[in-house]
């Protein structure tokens, strides 16, 4: 087949092609739903994230602070999954917590990972700032 044939039977199934399209009976039977936010995408929405910052020192202390005041400082885990425990329950249900770890640079990896382990037995949410 040359090209020419090629192109002309092309122009028949087009024309075909329109033809049934101008014969079909097209009509809206019922409106056509659009993707929107889901209901999970809006309780996340309303849901809103409250920062917990735990900061460790040199020396092996922690500090815990919510809205930029000092809620406690100790060495000891276990005063310091107290601590984050009873600051998540005061939360209202439409916050959720945040426990942002943010060690010194001469902090101790063991601190840090204290404090991963205290979230993970907590269930808290973590993050961990490594700016410094």
């Amino acid at each position: 087949m040359s090209g020419g044939m090629i192109i002309r039977l092309i122009d028949v199934v087009l024309i075909i092609l329109f033809g049934f399209i101008a014969i079909s009976d097209i009509q809206v039977k019922r409106p056509i739903r659009l993707p929107g936010p889901s209901r999970e995408k809006q309780r996340e929405q309303e849901t809103r994230l409250e920062y917990i910052f735990v900061t460790i020192d040199g020396a092996g202390f922690f500090t815990v602070k919510h809205d930029e005041r000092v809620r406690g400082k100790t060495n000891s885990v276990t005063q310091l999954k107290q601590q984050l425990v009873a600051l998540a329950r005061a939360l209202p249900e439409n916050k959720q917590p945040l426990i942002v770890i943010d060690p010194a640079r001469d902090a101790i990896m063991q601190r840090t990972v204290d404090v991963f382990d205290v979230c993970e037995e907590a269930n808290l949410p973590k993050s961990i700032n490594l700016q410094n």
